[in-house]
């Protein structure tokens, strides 16, 4: 039942058109959460904590403490794939977000250490971590690693 209850939050998290509708996901889908961690299914909680992230993108802090743990969620319940995308969307909101950019390099390289063999992960990674050289006007650094990341 808390699984059919995830992919009905997705659906809606798709369909969504506001901060209200957000709002309202996000409550949600904390129920959802808190059954899934008392049956112990560690790849519907990490499926829980990547559309929080989502939700509240907006909000750095919050969305990186969800993505965070769904990245440790996943690794636990050995989905390597919902992982790396928690990875990735780390590194986004790194770029976005409030942190300096030498802070969020750094992020960026230990997640792509972290994630050095799954491909589509480091290139992502790469990705955001050129635009956070450029930010800091190293521009050929920036060319070098987007260029890397093709």
């Amino acid at each position: 039942m808390a699984r059919a209850r995830v992919v009905t939050l997705r659906v809606a998290m798709v369909r969504s058109t506001g901060e209200a509708d957000l709002a309202s996901l996000s409550a949600a889908a904390g129920p959802v959460l808190d059954e899934l961690e008392a049956l112990g299914d560690d790849e519907g909680q990490a499926a829980v904590l990547l559309h929080l992230g989502h939700i509240h993108q907006d909000h750095y802090e919050q969305s990186a403490g969800y993505l965070e743990r769904a990245l440790v969620t996943a690794e636990r319940a050995g989905d390597r794939r919902r992982a790396a995308w928690a990875a990735g969307f780390l590194g986004s909101i790194t770029v976005f977000g409030p942190v300096p950019a030498a802070e969020g390099i750094e992020r960026c390289r230990v997640l792509r250490r972290r994630f050095a063999d799954h491909p589509g992960a480091s290139a992502v990674l790469l990705r955001h971590e050129a635009v956070l050289h450029a930010m800091q006007g190293r521009i050929d650094e920036a060319r070098a690693l987007q260029a890397e990341a093709v």
